[in-house]
């Protein structure tokens, strides 16, 4: 894998939630390294020998190759597999036939797509995802990813692309590290640092806006991470928010959370108890990429670290509505049950 990512001299190292990713591009378009370095250039660092190894490879979406039919066969299996996972799944089967459908735009004598070829041999630790015309990979045996990305004419579009693929390794990457990634919102005020979540709809982004904190690790993709027995909130790009005041990754790295909340909104403000029960399937509901998409050893070391996250952090659920006051009497309560 090193051999292959060093065919290209527009390396660049990101360092996201403490670790480092180390990105290469394959040849044909100068816009995607251009693009990267562009929504990513406050996490930049120099090159780094350890860290993930991540193949970017745009593609051509007009000739399709000639594949062996047994390797089609082969990998379709490994989809399918994976499918499978979920008792009931109304996208069984279509995502199969899309990741196949991409394979066949690529040039299967391609060094990258040789390398997919061992990696579908053994594909215990393999994860895999499919987005739109995007395929992703990522081995966890040697914490390598290849990221196939449709050429696009918008460059909003080859961003989104980019970032989802992005998200998807890094989410993988930090399991074996004692973190996690989440769908919520942490923010710090008054070097207090809160974590929230809750379902779609809930008010994640709400409570962002109305808490006006000292900055937002991330409203969107938030990464956890424990750390001799603390938790802590780390930096994040994925963000909903692009006016929200965030925190400079370079001067704040991160935070340690206080407490986590479930969101429900109300007519009033206040704190109501929360079984540990419950608080462990909405934390397993919004892992970002769990299960599905990671290998079964991935999911479950998941598992385990989102049950040591609520073993340590106080949690509860907040009632909460909309309203000038919610900081104020957020405060308040959190005081009065020794949060802080």
């Amino acid at each position: 894998m090193s051999d292959i990512l060093s065919v290209t001299k527009r390396d660049l190292c990101l360092s996201v939630g403490g670790e480092n990713l180390n990105i290469s591009f394959d040849k044909g378009d100068d816009r995607f390294p251009d693009l990267t370095e562009l929504i990513l250039k406050d996490y930049q660092v120099p090159i780094q020998k350890d860290g993930c190894h991540i193949r970017i490879v745009p593609y051509f979406h007009s000739y399709k190759y000639k594949w062996p039919s047994f390797f089609l066969e082969q990998f379709g299996f490994f989809c399918d597999s994976v499918e499978k996972r979920y008792p009931v799944n109304k996208m069984a089967g279509v995502l199969t036939r899309r990741s196949i459908s991409v394979l066949q735009y690529l040039d299967p004598a391609d060094e990258n797509v040789q390398q997919v070829f061992l990696w579908v041999d053994d594909p215990d630790t393999l994860a895999w995802a499919q987005m739109g015309n995007d395929l992703y990979l990522y081995n966890s045996k040697c914490n390598s990813a290849f990221l196939f990305i449709k050429r696009r004419i918008r460059k909003s579009h080859i961003q989104g692309a980019i970032m989802n693929g992005i998200m998807f390794v890094l989410s993988n990457v930090l399991v074996y590290n004692k973190g996690i990634m989440l769908h919520g919102s942490a923010v710090q005020k008054e070097d207090q640092g809160w974590l929230f979540l809750g379902h779609s709809g809930a008010g994640k982004t709400t409570i962002t806006r109305l808490l006006r904190p000292d900055f937002c690790f991330s409203d969107d993709g938030v990464i956890i991470k424990e750390d001799k027995g603390r938790i802590y909130a780390y930096v994040s790009p994925f963000n909903q928010l692009k006016r929200q005041r965030h925190c400079d990754p370079r001067a704040v790295e991160r935070g340690e959370i206080k407490g986590l909340f479930l969101l429900k909104k109300d007519m009033h403000i206040k704190f109501s108890p929360v079984r540990k029960n419950e608080l462990m399937s909405v934390l397993v509901c919004w892992l970002i990429h769990f299960f599905k998409y990671m290998d079964m050893r991935t999911a479950h070391k998941a598992f385990l670290n989102a049950r040591d996250l609520i073993s340590i952090i106080p949690s509860c659920r907040l009632h909460f509505t909309k309203s000038r006051k919610v900081w104020h009497e957020f405060h308040k309560l959190t005081r009065e049950i020794g949060y802080e």
